[in-house]
């Protein structure tokens, strides 16, 4: 005779009172999935800004962020939140411009600058009228080509960081995707303006007898400059807040939206 071991018989009663263990209804996506932190801290906090604020595009904050106060510190007027540019963003272009000033990007730009067509009737333009003007209104001329080279190296270094933020997140292993020969494009055209107002800057200091060469990256430079590129970025947010914003409004009942769909 063979002997089996049985399991020993479970009365329901000695278990207690316990809930039935049941699958939720729905996966909380914010439980269930977790972001890469590490690897991807941007991308990882957009996303979760994307959660937390989902009237504005995810793409967009990456660059930019909900904030009740303006950039300057100052509440909104309608009251309600608006995107302005993070300080990374601002940071990350200047550090652009810094970048964009060295010798071989910068021998880049003047090249774009000398192919200008535009750029030899301004130049026969401006040497002229220095030539030609009193002192009071050579200093005018060359301060006010100054303002246009700073802007457009601003502008430049804009387009840069565009074209650099993009280019890391493709597939670059093909041929550039079309969306980002757009981006190359609108950067090698602001080389291009930079590169003119560049050579005439430094050939209106020249002509007008001023000591030394313009200086490009000293501290009083660069605090223009990125003065330059706050006000471009928050021109940028504003187009954004525009254009890409969902408004969320009150729920309506049927009839309601019924009559709104007549209307619309």
């Amino acid at each position: 005779m063979t002997l089996t071991n049985y399991a020993p018989a479970i009365d329901p009663r000695d278990l207690g009172d316990r809930e039935e263990l049941v699958a939720p209804d729905k996966t909380d996506l914010n439980v269930a999935v977790r972001d890469d932190t590490i690897a991807d801290p941007e991308g990882a906090a957009a996303r979760q800004d994307a959660v937390d604020n989902p009237e504005f595009p995810e793409w967009a904050l990456r660059d930019y962020k909900p904030s009740s106060l303006d950039y300057w510190g100052k509440e909104w007027t309608d009251g309600q939140m608006h995107l302005i540019p993070t300080e990374a963003t601002v940071e990350a272009v200047v550090t652009a411009y810094r970048e964009g000033m060295e010798a071989d990007n910068l021998a880049g730009m003047v090249d774009f600058g000398t192919s200008d067509p535009d750029h030899k009737v301004m130049d026969d333009a401006y040497q002229s009228m220095i030539s030609g003007c009193s002192k009071p209104k050579v200093f005018g001329l060359v301060s006010g080509i100054g303002n246009a080279c700073e802007s457009a190296l601003a502008e430049r270094a804009y387009r840069r960081y565009l074209f650099e933020s993009q280019a890391s997140k493709a597939d670059l292993s093909g041929d550039l995707p079309e969306y980002l020969e757009k981006y190359q494009e609108a950067m090698m055209n602001s080389s291009r303006e930079a590169g003119t107002w560049y050579l005439l800057h430094t050939m209106a200091w020249e002509k007008a007898g001023w000591k030394n060469q313009p200086n490009y990256t000293s501290d009083a430079t660069v605090k223009r400059v990125r003065n330059q590129i706050v006000f471009k970025l928050i021109r940028s947010a504003a187009y954004i807040d525009e254009n890409h914003r969902t408004v969320k409004g009150s729920r309506l009942t049927g009839k309601e939206t019924l009559a709104f769909t007549i209307k619309c």
